[in-house]
């Protein structure tokens, strides 16, 4: 079919109907799901799946509104629209998912309804009995120690200000705190779900190798050499893999030689020619040609661009999205404190397999190429086998997990969806930060739960004696005042404790 006479016309997104023809210019965002009849270009799907690497697309290709379109010029035919693509679809169950989350007790509130009934009880009680043993003026003075003394002062700010602290504490140590009432489901947690790309691993590739070929003979500075070629070309390209050999090229300082006739091929690599002779990087021409070294890397989950003169395969970059620094260490100390680790990721078997593997997650606790809405029944399936799930994600396809587990962490370097769907967002974006979250919420839960015994002991020791006519009114105002302090001075340990 010829596009060429085809009339443009720029339209609202409300008006695109099914069938109709879109044109998509490279940097634009795909406006509706859809499927490629003419060209071919490389889409940023990290918004949906997660992944780093640009998903090349061709003719009969399925693309997904919200993504964008990195390189070539594509007409699209809509296939869904509105609230039927699968980006409006993830933000639908997100809302159904909040919506559906119960809302906390506060235990506060529930002992209040007891207590103060009781009280007031116990207040009119001691005033019949003295008033009609002795007379109404010692029966006035006795119940009104009787309320002093169980005016729940020390009741009343045993949670709010640690709360209060605590907020302020987790700010200080990088941890910004939507809900303080999340304090217990952290410590009764003993699943943490994490996602893998700009979660575990840093989300940026780069080079990590040049390996050479060894079916070839080896040249002094032959690494150099296809490090040369290869950065060279892909300074022309826009693929992020491109990018990452260009930069990684001028870092080594690499000699630039100069390029006739580049092309970009989509799906599989560059071409031009340097020095009279034909040029290409990217994926294998030949399986043949594959060698030893850069199957190995592929076998960890690598990807491996492969760099040939003319016909001959010269030998190949390794790139890799690096695992943050910190990944191994936190893993370890949850395993310690009894957690058990999942991963979830939409990347590919091999390498969300490998990165599992490296930061020591068991392999039956990795899932991998999960769309969005299989994470959030991977969630509330394993909700079943646990009581609490935290879940850990930085992207719009993290949302409905953060949204259906029990606690969602987000980091802030993540999608504007993905931290308002979390209740604890990572300001500092370390995840070093998830284990200061849980001792922070440990000794909160730690110092709410002694102001309580501090409080309940207080009552029941003292409510008794007032009634018996021990306590007058005087002391039992000063007792009040005591027991509050205690519990103001308990909680004030929380800016001394280290998290």
């Amino acid at each position: 079919m010829n596009f060429s006479n085809l009339k443009e016309k720029i339209v609202s997104i409300e008006q695109i109907k099914i069938g109709d023809l879109i044109l998509v210019k490279p940097g634009e965002k795909i406006p509706v799901d859809g499927v490629i009849i003419d060209g071919e270009t490389s889409i940023d799907e990290s918004t949906i799946t997660g992944e780093s690497v640009y998903a090349d697309k061709k003719k009969g290709d399925f693309v997904i509104g919200g993504t964008i379109n990195k390189q070539g010029k594509i007409i699209i035919k809509a296939k869904k629209i509105g609230k039927e693509t699968v980006l409006s679809q993830i933000i639908e169950l997100v809302k159904k998912a909040q919506m559906s989350k119960p809302p906390i007790q506060k235990l506060v509130d529930l002992i209040a309804s007891y207590f103060v009934p009781i009280v007031i009880f116990l207040s009119i009680l001691t005033f019949v009995f003295w008033s009609l043993k002795v007379g109404i003026n010692v029966g006035l003075l006795n119940s009104i120690s009787v309320l002093i003394i169980a005016c729940p002062c020390a009741l009343g700010l045993a949670t709010p200000i640690v709360l209060t602290l605590s907020l302020g504490k987790g700010a200080n140590n990088g941890i910004l705190i939507k809900d303080g009432s999340i304090f217990e489901i952290i410590s009764k947690a003993k699943i943490i779900v994490f996602d893998k790309t700009g979660t575990i691993t840093k989300g940026q590739i780069k080079v990590e190798k040049i390996i050479v070929n060894s079916n070839l003979k080896i040249k002094n500075d032959f690494e150099k050499y296809i490090l040369n070629l290869a950065g060279s070309l892909e300074k022309f390209s826009e693929h992020p893999i491109g990018k990452a050999i260009y930069q990684y090229a001028k870092i080594k300082k690499f000699n630039v030689f100069n390029v006739d006739n580049f092309k970009a091929k989509t799906g599989f690599g560059v071409e031009g020619i340097i020095n009279n002779k034909n040029i290409y990087v990217g994926k294998l021409i030949k399986e043949k040609d594959d060698f030893i070294e850069a199957v190995n890397f592929k076998n960890q989950g690598k990807t491996v661009v492969y760099v040939y003169e003319e016909k001959n395969l010269l030998g190949a970059i390794v790139i890799a999205d690096e695992i943050k620094n910190e990944a191994k260490t936190v893993i370890d100390k949850l395993k310690k404190l009894d957690y058990d680790i999942y991963l979830i990721s939409g990347d590919n078997k091999k390498t969300v397999l490998s990165v599992g593997e490296k930061i020591g997650i068991k392999k039956e606790n990795i899932f991998y190429e999960i769309l969005p809405q299989e994470k959030g029944k991977i969630i509330e399936k394993l909700k079943k086998e646990s009581k609490k799930i935290i879940f850990v994600g930085d992207g719009t396809n993290d949302a409905l997990a953060l949204t259906k587990s029990d606690v969602g962490i987000s980091l802030s370097s993540g999608t504007d969806i993905a931290i308002d769907s979390s209740q604890i967002i990572l300001i500092n974006n370390n995840l070093e930060t998830i284990i200061k979250t849980i001792n922070l919420s440990k000794k909160s839960l730690l110092i709410i739960k002694q102001n309580f015994f501090w409080a309940f002991f207080y009552n029941l020791i003292l409510i008794p004696l007032a009634m018996i006519g021990k306590i007058n009114p005087m002391l039992a105002s000063l007792a009040m005042a005591l027991s509050s302090l205690s519990v103001v001075f308990n909680s004030l340990r929380l800016k001394i404790l280290k998290i």
